[in-house]
């Protein structure tokens, strides 16, 4: 199990999304405040009216980060990567869950689609991606392109 932070003012989960990989569920820990303690928010049972927000995708902010890298001259470079993902709207429904479709563009053969899930404070994901570029300067970037409401 893989446990992922909670940032002031964003929620910063350390993503590993691929193909193939196993699925990796783990906890987000409290958003904290400017001091560095659990905001009153987070520590309250009552809901905020923001848990009827549904996340837009400009709300995420997605870094891909190269894991594994071996280049063939001209032929270019195999990679494993990763994502980082940073969530900077309102507080999220702990009993509603959130699909969140991506795009990583700089690959070989076009952009790749993938997307990992949000309930509350717990993330589901692939642990890995693997993919080609054209060259070994190619750099890989992730934007997230759609939000959807499962359930409820």
């Amino acid at each position: 199990m893989r446990t992922l932070t909670v940032l002031p003012g964003a929620l910063i989960a350390g993503l590993l999304l691929a193909g193939c990989a196993p699925v990796t569920k783990g906890p987000l820990s409290a958003p904290a405040s400017a001091s560095g303690t659990p905001s009153a928010a987070a520590t309250t049972s009552a809901r905020p009216a923001s848990f009827t927000h549904t996340p837009d995708p400009e709300e995420f902010g997605i870094r891909v980060k190269i894991l594994e890298k071996k280049c063939f001259g001209s032929a270019g470079c195999n990679v494993t990567y990763s994502i980082r993902v940073s969530y900077s709207g309102p507080a999220l429904n702990p009993e509603q869950e959130y699909q969140v479709t991506y795009e990583v563009t700089g690959l070989e053969d076009g952009p790749a689609v993938n997307t990992f899930t949000i309930q509350g404070d717990e993330v589901s994901y692939q642990e890995e991606e693997f993919a080609s570029t054209p060259s070994s300067s190619r750099t890989l970037k992730a934007k997230a392109t759609e939000v959807e409401r499962l359930g409820l």
